[in-house]
């Protein structure tokens, strides 16, 4: 009896899963850039294909077809015309086909017609400006995002980049690169393209799910998990409960499930983000230097206020995660607060630890102190005045699935470097430290 109710149910699980929608990886045609003005360099149009082709490549989702040929402004409309005529009326396709300055071989027009998927990426615009020190590159890319079956558009994709730098080839490249992942979040919000499969195996916090690196997926992704149930005999959606991707094969997947109460067949769907959590913050400190010098008490001991916006990574990895922070030092600096202005930067890493919607993060960094002189003159009135590195423990708790909320403490050892001043106070403020801090947090996660 027991054995026939084993089966039963694996019977049942087989059947649930079975109806879940599991992707596929779908044909995708991408022509190269298409582009017109002549202030456009052709080095930029050869950096943007191979930006674009590389997003569809390793979004893992696509069987990508290249085609080297490039539709202007006004050819593009004409060529889609032209494909719907001639597959709305079915008619014989000669052995070459052309439109506009394009002229395809019966075989690469199969390939057009066969695919799930047109895109047609164009260069709107493109600015390279000089800005005291530096060049500013600027570069508007669109695309074409077609249905190949109804030759109807999908989505239009307007990306503006820029790219800041000495060098004005750095500036471009810079500009360029910023397209890959803005279009890789676009096209992965497309719902057409979104990864979609179902649970597997269910132990203890954790899911295993259909479909890995032969798709595509990360280890960070995310995806919410699905009820399906029929209402007044529509189909009901309901979100039930939120995945991060801890570990992928090649065929399937291991999750963490942060909130919900996941099933074996449940149904989840990709949730895209553009793989950072920025989290501004503010804690209130205790500073305290190591040599007085001149200085009183109250003055070698004093509270500080940091406001910081801080940068984690969290696509591509998962338990240690990196950090960038630029944080705003406010203290009872007395009259030398009329010298100065101090700014932190800091460099880390942080390791998670998941508790359902609680998460811990202990984390390390190391930093320095810029200081900018409010009445220097000079062409560069920002210098460094310590090196350190910290310790933090920050938790929060997961609001919904988009927020978090969470507090921080940390500790803290800054080496003064500062070179030297007319003012002794100065200096000696500007020495070697020690701090402890504890505040709030508030993380919007991308």
């Amino acid at each position: 009896m027991r054995r026939k109710i084993t089966v039963l149910f694996a019977l049942l699980c087989a059947l649930q899963l079975g109806a879940q929608q599991v992707s596929e990886k779908q044909d995708l045609t991408i022509f190269d850039i298409s582009f017109y003005g002549p202030n456009i360099d052709r080095r930029v149009v050869e950096g943007v294909d191979a930006r674009i082709r590389q997003v569809f490549v390793n979004l893992g989702r696509f069987n990508v077809i290249g085609l080297t040929y490039r539709l202007d402004s006004v050819n593009v409309e004409d060529f889609l015309a032209k494909i719907r005529a001639a597959k709305e009326s079915n008619t014989y396709i000669p052995i070459r086909f052309q439109t506009g300055e394009a002229l395809f071989t019966e075989a690469e027009y199969n390939k057009l017609i066969n695919s799930f998927i047109l895109v047609i990426p164009q260069i709107n615009n493109f600015s390279v400006e000089r800005r005291g020190n530096n060049f500013v590159a600027s570069v508007e890319t669109s695309f074409s995002v077609i249905d190949a079956r109804t030759m109807s558009a999908i989505k239009e994709i307007v990306i503006e980049t820029s790219g800041t730098n000495r060098s004005e080839n750095e500036a471009r490249r810079e500009a360029v690169n910023a397209i890959a992942p803005r279009l890789q979040f676009e096209i992965r919000s497309i719902p057409q393209f979104r990864i979609r499969s179902g649970i597997l195996e269910k132990t203890f916090g954790q899911v295993v799910f259909e479909l890995g690196r032969n798709m595509g997926i990360q280890v960070g992704d995310e995806y919410v998990v699905q009820r399906k149930s029929t209402v007044a005999g529509f189909e009901d959606v309901e979100e039930t409960g939120l995945l991060i991707v801890k570990d992928v094969q090649e065929r399937f997947s291991r999750a963490v499930v942060i909130y919900g109460n996941p099933e074996i067949g449940d149904p989840i769907e990709e949730l895209p983000r553009l793989g950072v959590d920025i989290v501004p913050y503010a804690t209130l400190g205790f500073r305290s230097l190591l040599e007085a010098g001149s200085l009183s008490g109250d003055q070698a001991s004093t509270q500080v206020i940091n406001l910081g916006l801080k940068g984690i990574l969290t696509q591509g990895v998962f338990d240690v995660r990196p950090t960038v922070a630029f944080e705003y030092t406010q203290s009872d600096l007395g009259f030398l607060g009329f010298f100065f202005i101090p700014f932190n930067i800091w460099v880390g890493a942080e390791y998670t630890l998941y508790l359902n919607r609680i998460t811990l993060n202990p984390g390390v960094s190391v930093g320095a102190t810029g200081i900018f002189f409010i009445w220097d003159d000079s062409s560069d009135p920002l210098t460094y005045s310590h090196f350190g590195a910290q310790a933090r423990m920050n938790a929060s708790l997961l609001l919904g699935r988009d927020f978090k909320l969470g507090g921080t403490l940390g500790a803290r050892f800054m080496l003064g470097i500062f070179p030297g001043s007319v003012s002794t106070a100065l200096n000696d403020f500007l020495g070697t430290y020690t701090m402890v801090d504890g505040g709030i947090e508030f993380t919007i996660k991308y």
